[in-house]
């Protein structure tokens, strides 16, 4: 019986589904010929077909990615409404029947059986959509769901906070946000291995993540048009409250001891308040 090819190497992932997009580029220069032929029915097709395959590509990238990112992770999310590759599969064949019935003249029976080999083909290639289950936490206030979703929430804005450290020209404050960054990440990989330590964090991560992603976002726009010491000495005061903060987040939640760190994530927010951040 014959393997599903599943390539497991990061190069090879990094790249699958690539060849999707290649496969239909012929179908433009048949439907330039069809047109300049005068067969604008096989035009029609040829370019519907080409539609239809870019799509079913799409869609299988969409699915390789998401596969990636759920192994990445220690916990995953329940499978998804959309079943991506096994939409673009269904695409594909059916992309593969309607541009050899109608488009190359084959036969009905020759295309479906076309179409079939074109479904069987992506299937050993490409596999279909991975199920995974999700551990249920819901004896500790709190979903698979709703820790992934908090976790790529704060994924998103460490992103940003990232790309506005890149635009900072100031090297001391470029390695204070990295490091800022690094044990950040920390806190997130803290709460994916233990999950109940979410509802302890959801403020920390809330307050600190999104008012550090406004403050340095702000800062950096701000430094390369209108640069003032002011706000730079600003700017360094909110980085020292919040690198104290990050570790004592750390600390607390490895003790499982939240009551004083809320009162230190208060004193951000007052600070925050108070530089025009929130």
């Amino acid at each position: 019986m014959a393997k599903r090819y599943n390539p497991d190497t990061p190069l090879r992932s990094r790249y699958r589904g690539i060849l999707l997009f290649i496969l239909p580029l012929p179908l433009l220069p048949a439907a330039i010929i069809a047109l300049a032929q005068g067969h604008l029915v096989t035009m029609a097709i040829s370019l519907v077909g080409f539609g239809l395959m870019i799509l079913a590509a799409i869609l299988t990238r969409k699915g390789i990615l998401l596969d990636q990112q759920s192994r990445l992770r220690k916990l995953h999310r329940r499978r998804g409404k959309i079943h991506y590759r096994l939409l673009s599969a269904v695409i594909l064949a059916l992309a593969t029947t309607l541009v050899s019935w109608l488009s190359a003249n084959n036969g009905l029976i020759v295309s479906i059986v076309y179409g079939l080999v074109a479904l069987l083909a992506y299937y050993l290639y490409y596999g279909l959509d991975e199920t995974r289950s999700a551990p249920d936490f819901s004896a500790i206030g709190v979903t698979a769901e709703e820790v992934i979703e908090a976790i790529d929430d704060a994924e998103r804005k460490l992103e940003e906070i990232e790309s506005a450290r890149i635009r900072i020209s100031d090297l001391g404050l470029k390695r204070r946000l990295k490091a800022i960054i690094t044990e950040t990440h920390k806190i997130l990989d803290i709460i994916e291995d233990d999950p109940k330590d979410l509802r302890r964090a959801r403020k920390f991560l809330k307050v600190y993540l999104e008012g550090m992603r406004r403050v340095t976002t702000g800062y950096a726009a701000m430094r390369k048009d209108h640069p003032q010491p002011e706000l730079e000495q600003n700017f360094k005061n909110v980085l020292t409250t919040i690198e104290k903060i990050v570790t004592e987040q750390q600390t607390k939640l490895l003790e499982n001891d939240a009551m004083e760190l809320d009162v230190q994530i208060e004193v951000l927010e007052l600070q925050l308040k108070k530089e025009g951040v929130l």
